[in-house]
């Protein structure tokens, strides 16, 4: 049934790269995050590489909406995805600020990380770095 659904929506993919339209992916991020994302400090999202994050890829958009308020929404343009590990792996390979914890350490960050999700999904998934851009005419946008 999973490789039925990934066909599928790889043909859907497919589709939409030829008609030159760009894949969007919806994430949510807290107001704190979001704002850093919103001021151009952010520049790197972190996520468990589960099935979601699988199909995001660069050049595909990423709408991200305000969890505090869901009227706030920014447009980011995928750059470049890396696989890692864990979150530590990740953290150490960028500064706190692009990944939106300036002033926060390593242990700080990635307790942070993993208070998000369930220790099955932690041990059963790597974790992947996803450096994006704001798309034009998105800077400091407030729908």
């Amino acid at each position: 049934k999973d490789i039925e659904k990934n066909i599928e929506l790889n043909k859907q993919r497919m589709a939409r790269e030829a008609a030159g339209e760009k894949t969007i992916h919806q994430m949510k991020l807290y107001a704190a995050l979001f704002n850093s994302v919103e001021a151009g400090v952010k520049t790197v999202e972190m996520r468990l590489d589960d099935a979601k994050r699988r199909w995001d890829r660069e050049g595909d958009l990423i709408e991200y909406c305000c969890v505090d308020d869901s009227e706030r929404k920014i447009m980011v343009e995928v750059k470049k995805k890396t696989i890692f590990l864990d979150f530590e792996e990740l953290v150490e390979n960028y500064d706190a600020k692009s990944l939106g914890f300036d002033g926060h350490s390593t242990e700080e960050i990635c307790a942070y990380m993993r208070s998000l999700y369930d220790k099955q999904r932690l041990k059963a998934c790597h974790v992947v770095a996803i450096e994006f851009a704001i798309c034009e005419g998105n800077e400091g946008r407030r729908n």
